[in-house]
């Protein structure tokens, strides 16, 4: 994981979608809450959460935030969005990770491209008219996705806050866990009204907002093996030995990212 060597050739996107009318579009990876069951995977031509164009946006859930963000992105800057995709999941990744990862499971590959959709909404950039920018800046810029004011708040909720590792301390009747920062053994404990179906001393990746008194989650989890979770404590101690100081807040995603998708990875040796 340490020494993942940049591959020569990249996969390319699996993003194939079986509905009719929809023209390969990115977000059909990202599960689209209104359907179930098998089509649970593809993009929903008739759901006001995919659409492009919807009259009522105050009747969407913040659940459907992402897949609607998506969507705004894929139909204005759609090779811009798919390169930058491409490089979060395939950079760095030697030639072994990759042929493992051509073996994933659809649920798996599931998981990992909601990860990344949240990545990109949250942390990404995309070249625009030869300039980077910042994926959430256009998405608060004039021409944006339709959201309404629940969502839009979510969204800022989400490119606000830095996705970080923790330590599960205590989990009290399944109802809530009790966290420390995982880099940081003296930090005070988190309080979460969620427990992730984790157990106390897993290690995992979260972005957990601070307001008012409380800490909330938001969006998804990079839950950790503790032998990955190993792999990752002692590549971020590396890391600090040689910069002589902690990884920044996008390196220590970059890490965190990198360490959760390789385990899937490493299964398939």
């Amino acid at each position: 994981m340490r020494n993942m060597a940049a591959s020569k050739q990249r996969p390319s996107l699996r993003v194939s979608c079986t509905n009719e009318g929809c023209s390969d579009k990115l977000t059909c990876r990202h599960l689209c809450p209104a359907t179930t069951g098998s089509d649970r995977k593809h993009w929903n031509e008739s759901c006001v959460c995919c659409s492009k164009e919807v009259s009522d946006v105050d009747a969407i859930g913040t659940s459907c935030t992402i897949p609607r963000a998506l969507a705004w992105l894929q139909h204005h800057y759609d090779q811009a969005v798919r390169n930058a995709i491409s490089g979060a999941l395939f950079d760095d990744l030697n030639k072994d990770e990759i042929e493992a990862y051509e073996h994933l499971d659809e649920k798996t590959l599931d998981r990992i491209y909601a990860n990344v959709y949240e990545w990109l909404i949250a942390e990404g950039e995309i070249q625009v008219d030869g300039i980077i920018r910042r994926v959430s800046d256009l998405l608060f810029e004039a021409d944006r996705p339709a959201l309404n004011d629940a969502q839009r708040a979510w969204l800022g909720r989400l490119c606000a806050t830095p996705l970080r590792l923790y330590k599960v301390v205590n989990v009290a009747c399944g109802r809530r866990m009790t966290l420390r920062d995982a880099l940081n053994a003296s930090s005070h404990l988190i309080t979460l009204h969620d427990t992730q179906a984790v157990v106390p001393g897993t290690v995992i990746g979260l972005r957990i907002k601070y307001e008012n008194g409380s800490s909330d989650l938001v969006g998804t989890a990079y839950r950790f093996s503790q032998e990955h979770a190993g792999y990752l404590l002692d590549w971020i101690s590396d890391v600090v030995e040689l910069d002589t100081q902690p990884p920044s807040v996008e390196k220590l995603s970059f890490m965190i990212r990198r360490a959760w998708i390789a385990q899937f990875l490493k299964a398939h040796d």
